[in-house]
């Protein structure tokens, strides 16, 4: 008759060695998962940066760029519809396609890091 109980109590202790092996497995498929995850943040990084430099967009540019884009009104300039953005071309400063705007700021960014230095 104890054998019998030693049975039962082995067949527990096997079930609670499966299901601890089955979360010791889940754990580390967690951590490849995590791991993945940052590997694939760092190159959808990357990606965003190199078509940026592709396109020779300035950052000023494109955090102008995304503005029109949560404004809702990037439709509206493309199609003509409004003078939220006001191309203008390059100069003699290398400025890219940028507003009046963000070209001021450049400018003052410039001036005040001359005097930095100074």
């Amino acid at each position: 008759m104890s054998d019998n109980k030693e049975n039962k109590y082995d067949k527990l202790e096997k079930m609670r060695a499966d299901i601890q092996k089955d979360k010791d497995k889940v754990a580390k498929m967690l951590e490849q998962i995590k791991a993945k995850e940052a590997k694939l943040k760092e190159a959808e990084a990357l990606r965003i940066v190199a078509d940026v430099e592709e396109v020779k967009m300035s950052p000023e540019e494109l955090g102008k760029v995304l503005e029109l884009i949560r404004e809702g009104k990037l439709n509206d300039v493309l199609n003509g519809k409004t003078n939220a953005y006001t191309p203008k071309k390059r100069d003699y400063n290398n400025f890219h396609t940028v507003t009046e705007e963000v070209k001021e700021e450049v400018i003052e960014n410039k001036e005040e890091n001359k005097d930095e230095e100074i």
